[in-house]
């Protein structure tokens, strides 16, 4: 549940103010969590969310 939270939240902050900010949290989040309980699901989801991002 939360990770489907985090991947709609990346999604659609766009019209966000400071929205980078947001995706780099989200995506450091799941890094954090990654680390701590070594689930091969987060991983895939942080590296498919960050696929989504075209700022070069």
């Amino acid at each position: 549940m939360v990770l489907k939270h985090l991947e709609e939240r990346f999604k659609h902050c766009v019209d966000e103010k400071n929205y980078t900010f947001i995706r780099y949290d989200i995506i450091q989040g799941l890094r954090n969590l990654y680390d701590v309980v070594d689930e091969e699901e987060i991983k895939e989801k942080a590296l498919k969310l960050i696929e989504l991002e075209q700022d070069l």
